[in-house]
C-alpha cells in the first residue's frame, strides 16, 4: 500500500488507524452521516459505469489548484457529475438541509466503500505548491495540516480543497494509465481534464443542485460553507443544468402556461 512506501517527516501526524472515532473536526461533533446501506456502496464505487468503461487502476499524481490542468482523462459532462453527486448524497442519506460534512465523509464513509482507503495529514507547507494530493488507485489522500484543520472548522476554501481530493479518488480511480501519464495541454477541452472534473464534482458534492437552484449565491455561501466565488459559479451552473438534471432523473417539468 502506498502508505508503507511514504516516509513521513517528523512533523507529520499519523495515528494507528487513519480513521479514529474521535477527531478535532467541527463536523465530527455536530454533523454526521449515516452509514450507507450495502446496496448503496457500489454506487459510490462508480459501479454504475459499464464494464466497457472499467479501467485498470493506476496511480495518478494530481495537483489541486493553480494553472496545472492535471491529466487527460475520459470525457464526462457536468451533468454526469451532478448526477453522480446526487447519487452519493442519496447513498449516505444527505438531504442538503445543512452543509455536507466532507471531512466526516472522507474519514468515515470512504473506508466503507474502499477498505484500503487511507489519508495522511502532513505539516503545513510540506507539499510546496499543492493544497493536497490524491493517489486514486491506492485510495490515498494527503492533506496539509492547515487545510485539514480549516476544513474541519468549516472554512470554504479548505472544504472545497478536501472535496476536490475526494472527487479525484471517487471519479479517477480507474483512469487508464495511457491517459493518466499524459499531461492535459491547453488545447484539450476542459471536460477531458482531471482538474476540471474534480472541481466540478467537488462543487456538486458540497452544493446539492436540488437545493441551490432556488437560492442566491449569498445564501449558498452561508448555508453550505463555501467561498463566494464557488457559490456563484455553482449556482449559475445549477440553473443552466437543472432541466437536464430533472430529465435524467425522470422528472417531467411542466411548461408555464
Amino acid at each position: 500500500m502506498l502508505l508503507n512506501a511514504v516516509s513521513c517527516p517528523s512533523s507529520s501526524r499519523r495515528t494507528a488507524s487513519p480513521f479514529p472515532s474521535a477527531s478535532r473536526g467541527w463536523f465530527r461533533r455536530t454533523s454526521t452521516l449515516p452509514s450507507p446501506s450495502p446496496e448503496a456502496l457500489p454506487t459510490l464505487a462508480i459501479a454504475r459505469r459499464s464494464e466497457s468503461r472499467r479501467f485498470l487502476m493506476r496511480q495518478i499524481p494530481t495537483i489541486s489548484e493553480g494553472i496545472d490542468r492535471g491529466f487527460e482523462v475520459p470525457p464526462c459532462s457536468r451533468l454526469d457529475l451532478l448526477l453522480y453527486a446526487d447519487a452519493v448524497h442519496s447513498a449516505v442519506g444527505y438531504d442538503g438541509a445543512a452543509a455536507f460534512p466532507i471531512v466526516s465523509f472522507m474519514e468515515n464513509i470512504l473506508p466503507q466503500v474502499y477498505p484500503d482507503a487511507s489519508f495522511e495529514i502532513v505539516a503545513a507547507g510540506s507539499l510546496r505548491d499543492k493544497y493536497g494530493e490524491t493517489f486514486p488507485a491506492d485510495h490515498f489522500i494527503r492533506l496539509p495540516e492547515d487545510i485539514y484543520d480549516a476544513a474541519a472548522a468549516g472554512e470554504g476554501f479548505a472544504r472545497m480543497t478536501v472535496a476536490h481530493e475526494v472527487a479525484h479518488l471517487l471519479w479517477h480511480e480507474k483512469v487508464p494509465i495511457s491517459l493518466a501519464r499524459r499531461r492535459a495541454g491547453s488545447e484539450l477541452p476542459a471536460y477531458r481534464t482531471s482538474e476540471w472534473q474534480a472541481n466540478a464534482l467537488a462543487g456538486a458534492l458540497l452544493m446539492p443542485i436540488r437545493r441551490i437552484v432556488s437560492m442566491d449565491p449569498y445564501e449558498v455561501e452561508g448555508k453550505y460553507l463555501v467561498s463566494a466565488s464557488a457559490a456563484r459559479v455553482q449556482t449559475q451552473k445549477a440553473r443552466k443544468s437543472y432541466r437536464a438534471f430533472l430529465n435524467a432523473k425522470g422528472v417531467c417539468m411542466k411548461k408555464a402556461s
